[in-house]
């Protein structure tokens, strides 16, 4: 074989190779996998190439972007929570103002509350609905908030990002929000 038909043979092998190699990462990102709590209470869909981290900073489950690249500085991420809060039971109304009340303490001044409803359901349940800015002392943080109550359970799932970025994964996060279920 000729020098040069063997090399314009491997460089055509190379190519497909790397387009095969990208459609794959491509379709693994986008492809939805379900996660199954260990304790088999709830399922959430999210993307595959989304890290998963279980009981994580007082979170039941966190599912954690891929970074954009070596300028990125943070994961945006969807949380899922449980509180017991049989010591001191309350409707959706009382626990949806008390959480309010409770950010904007934690934020004070920092508080920017830009959404704040019911929305129809979280894993089957009525639930409520909030969406604000939150700034720390050194980052300005969205938070995309939904939860239910089921007895003296509160269920809550948290999407939180970057303004800039925000908008970048709202739509999968709505997503995961939707396809949580209570087993």
């Amino acid at each position: 074989m000729k020098r040069s038909t063997r090399n314009w043979a491997l460089t055509a092998l190379i190519g497909v190779v790397l387009i095969a190699v990208g459609l794959y990462l491509r379709y693994d990102v986008n492809r939805i996998v379900t996660y199954t709590d260990k304790d088999k209470i709830f399922t959430v869909n999210h993307p595959a190439g989304w890290k998963v981290k279980r009981n994580f900073r007082g979170v039941r489950v966190m599912f954690v972007s891929p970074l954009d690249g070596d300028l990125d500085t943070f994961q945006e991420n969807v949380t899922v929570t449980i509180q017991d809060i049989s010591s001191s039971p309350m409707g959706l109304k009382e626990y949806s103002d008390t959480a309010i009340h409770q950010m904007e303490v934690v934020f004070m001044k920092n508080f920017e509350l830009e959404e704040s409803t019911y929305v129809a359901t979280l894993g089957g349940l009525p639930a409520y609905k909030v969406l604000f800015t939150g700034k720390g002392e050194d980052t300005e943080i969205r938070y995309y908030m939904i939860w239910a109550l089921d007895g003296n359970t509160a269920y809550q799932m948290t999407y939180t990002g970057l303004p800039a970025q925000f908008d970048k994964f709202y739509s999968v996060a709505d997503n995961m929000m939707k396809s949580f279920t209570l087993l």
